[in-house]
């Protein structure tokens, strides 16, 4: 294997022991009992994951929540995870990789307050 490949490989698994929902961002400080949190994983391949972390430019392994109220960003790991904390309780769009082809990973789902949720984000077929 290369170097480079083998540092990426090592990185991404320092990553994998970080905590989920440390990247996790908001614009408010929410009431515990009143959020809901969406933790889950992205059906894809680590390796792409790694590739998009180390992207030219912005990073493109974010994920985002969207709801009416509401939009969250945090990025995916290298083994596909990721973690909302602190979602309002309204049906939010899952969206992973919007900067590649936005559709293409997505789900919908409403967090329910004091829970925290799992979902499998599988590929669709786009827009």
């Amino acid at each position: 294997m290369k170097p480079s490949l083998l540092s990426a490989i090592a990185l991404g698994a320092a990553l994998i022991a970080t905590p989920l929902c440390a990247s996790a961002e908001s614009n408010f400080s929410p009431d515990l009992t009143q959020t809901g949190a969406i933790c889950g994983r992205i059906d894809v391949n680590p390796l792409r994951v790694l590739g998009l972390m180390y992207a030219p430019g912005t990073p493109s392994n974010i994920i985002v929540a969207r709801s009416a109220t509401e939009v969250v960003t945090t990025t995916v790991q290298p083994d596909g995870s990721f973690c909302f904390a602190h979602l309002q309780p309204d049906l939010h769009e899952i969206s992973a990789f919007g900067a590649e082809q936005p559709g293409e990973y997505d789900a919908h789902i409403t967090p329910v307050p004091g829970k925290t949720q799992y979902i499998v984000v599988t590929r669709g077929l786009g827009w």
